[in-house]
């Protein structure tokens, strides 16, 4: 497999992953009064993968943007999920950060 399928390959997966991790903290802070905030970056978060999966599954020539615009909602997730001490939010931090770095290497 080349290189750059390969990194495709990790991007893709790495984003799916983030999209699940993400999926289960936001539904977790939900039920969590004052998580209002991690609600939204996850969502948000879930957003930028989705994107940015289907820019790189169909090969559309907005690429570049969606792959910044998933890196900078994996960062803002990072940031604020990794903040908090509950186990969800440290399993979506730890995935997020696995995403942005694999954004990076498609950079």
């Amino acid at each position: 497999m080349s290189e750059i399928i390969q990194l495709k390959s990790n991007l893709i997966d790495s984003c799916a992953q983030a999209m699940e991790d993400c999926m289960k903290c936001a539904e977790s802070c939900q039920k969590i009064l004052g998580m209002e905030s991690c609600v939204k970056v996850c969502v948000r978060c879930i957003d930028a993968c989705k994107d940015c999966i289907y820019a790189f599954e169909t090969g559309a020539e907005n690429r570049g943007k969606m792959l910044v615009k998933c890196k900078k909602a994996c960062e803002a997730c990072v940031e604020l999920c990794g903040s908090h001490r509950a186990d969800y939010c440290q399993k979506c931090a730890r995935s997020c950060r696995i995403c942005l770095e694999e954004c990076e290497n498609m950079m």
